[in-house]
């Protein structure tokens, strides 16, 4: 049968590409596929970490190897099973999926070596992801096990400790619809228990390409403080290509979505040094000292600075306000303190939020410099009682 000129110049494209190096392709299976919508990739991992990025709700990429794609299509065409127009190839998945069945019946062992591949590839890149995420490698026999028994979908359990809190992670793994040897780390469901509350927090965090944070900066949000990420997102001029920006994200503890999860805001001008800047910290104008403070904080994390006040060196602890264009501060009982910045005093003074004679509430300015305030008022930090997602423990 002849095959058509849509067809033929995939299969062209294809040889070419393989012979170039590249031994992996990459396509939407929602719409017909031309072959300027095939994106190629020399190992299997930048091909996963592609279509995790690009796959949105039904919008959905995958991947195969490029010899089996221009295989299967040639055989498919002097089947006549292809599904070809002027558009491009529809059925590409399947013409693949009906090569190796055909390669099934004249090798069974052959076959089986395929999946045991394909297997540990995929195997190899989930422990990765779990790696990277913060979860480690502790998880690895049981997610060997899930994937051998087949399951539509799994959960693997995570706990770890962060000082005197708790976390507990529920880890969201479902079998890929395109794809059978393939699985994909969804996303996961953190609880955190704070010390001495019976109240917990609990959030889902997506795993995505370029768009996932580690669990310990999940916990840092669930803490209540910010972290600064890199994140990505499909180009609304070319949904070929994945646009790049930064952000400080944070959860809205008083908002849910109709799943009742925070919602997550981001803020895309706070300057993190400039803030830190504005006050006298110790030995800040070394670039180490500078970078340290910095990273820490950009992670969620609360970083240890000495800071010069009227009463002398304090050590402090800091953490970023991106909601208030501003900083928390916490004194060595990490209780939260308000600082003026040297810009209204030459020297900060250091002031306990709990200790007003007035009475307020703890980090609240006095009401004629409330909106100027640069201490976080408290509304970033997590709800200490009644809350929509709090369970009680026990």
């Amino acid at each position: 049968m002849e095959i058509s000129r849509t067809v033929k110049a995939i299969i062209d494209f294809l040889v070419d590409e393989r012979w170039g190096g590249m031994e992996y392709v990459a396509f939407p299976t929602f719409k017909s596929v031309d072959k300027n919508e095939l994106y190629t990739f020399v190992n299997s991992d930048e091909a996963a970490d592609f279509c995790e990025g690009m796959s949105f709700d039904d919008d959905q990429y995958t991947y195969l190897a490029t010899r089996s794609v221009y295989r299967a299509l040639e055989s498919a065409a002097d089947e006549g099973t292809l599904q070809a127009n002027s558009y491009g190839i529809r059925n590409i998945a399947q013409a693949v999926e009906r090569y190796y069945q055909k390669l099934d019946e004249q090798n069974l062992e052959t076959t089986d070596k395929k999946e045991i591949i394909m297997n540990e590839k995929n195997l190899e890149y989930l422990e990765n992801q779990l790696k990277f995420a913060g979860f480690g490698e502790d998880l690895s026999g049981q997610l060997r096990e899930n994937i051998a028994s087949n399951k539509e979908e799994f959960q693997l359990n995570f706990k770890a400790d962060y000082g005197k809190d708790t976390v507990l992670a529920k880890l969201n793994f479902k079998r890929s619809e395109q794809n059978i040897d393939m699985y994909f780390f969804n996303s996961y469901d953190l609880l955190l228990k704070k010390d001495g509350r019976d109240e917990t927090l609990q959030q889902n965090f997506k795993v995505a390409f370029g768009n996932t944070f580690s669990v310990k900066e999940a916990y840092n949000m669930l803490d209540g403080r910010s972290v600064f990420k890199k994140h990505f997102k499909k180009d609304p001029d070319d949904d070929k290509k994945l646009q790049e920006y930064t952000a400080w994200s944070y959860l809205d503890f008083k908002n849910t979505d109709e799943r009742g999860n925070f919602l997550m805001d981001k803020n895309f001008n706070y300057d993190l040094k400039k803030k830190l800047e504005e006050y006298p910290i110790k030995n800040f104008e070394y670039l180490n000292t500078q970078t340290r403070i910095v990273d820490m904080i950009s992670k969620g994390n609360k970083a240890s600075v000495m800071l010069k006040t009227s009463e002398g060196e304090k050590k402090v602890f800091v953490t970023a306000a991106p909601k208030f264009n501003s900083l928390n501060f916490y004194d060595e009982n990490h209780q939260q303190i308000r600082m003026t910045p040297k810009k209204k005093e030459e020297t900060p003074s250091v002031e306990q939020s709990q200790g007003e004679s007035q009475g307020k509430k703890a980090g609240e300015a006095p009401a004629k410099d409330k909106k100027n305030s640069l201490k976080a008022d408290g509304k970033d930090e997590p709800p200490k009682a009644k809350q929509t997602r709090g369970r009680k423990v026990g």
